[in-house]
Parts: structure tokens; C-alpha cells; sequence
């Protein structure tokens, strides 16, 4: 069979065809508009990376790259709370 195309063992090759390992790891929760929203962020290399999910289900909300920590959080947060606000509550 063919192989597969996915990358495993948590890391990917880098410019150098190195291993880059993920840095400054954190998570936090942040309410918006009453959504409890859980924030990922990481940076691999130079580029940092957020993750905003909603905490139940766990969905992804958005994913932002950039060259700050704050900017992607930023983004994250804003499209997170776009996206809320289509939501409907029962």
C-alpha cells in the first residue's frame, strides 16, 4: 500500500531539514460573549501558532500563525468571537 502523507512523532522538518519542536507552550481559558473558549499557543521556530477552541465540545474555532504571540492571539480571539456570535443558544 502507499504511505501515508501525514507527519507523525510531533515535530516536522524544519528549513535545515531538522526536527523543529514546539516552544513557549501555554493554554488558557478566556470567556467571550459567555463562551468559555480555550486558547493554544505555541511557537515552532520563529512562527507562532494559536489554537482557539470552544471547551465543550472542543471544536476548533480558528487557527492563526504570525511573528507574535500577542497577534495570534489577537486574530484567534476575534475570529472565535465571529464565529460565537453566529452560534445560537438553546
Amino acid at each position: 500500500m502507499g504511505q501515508s502523507g501525514g507527519c507523525g512523532g510531533g515535530t516536522r522538518g524544519g528549513e535545515s531539514g531538522r526536527p523543529v519542536k514546539a516552544e513557549d507552550y501555554s493554554e488558557h481559558k478566556v470567556e467571550l460573549d459567555g463562551w468559555e473558549v480555550n486558547l493554544t499557543t505555541w511557537r515552532l521556530g520563529d512562527t507562532w501558532h494559536c489554537r482557539a477552541d470552544n471547551v465543550s465540545p472542543g471544536a476548533t474555532l480558528a487557527r492563526m500563525q504570525g511573528d507574535s504571540k500577542l497577534d495570534v492571539e489577537s486574530r484567534a480571539t476575534e475570529r472565535a468571537r465571529e464565529l460565537l456570535s453566529r452560534t445560537r443558544r438553546h
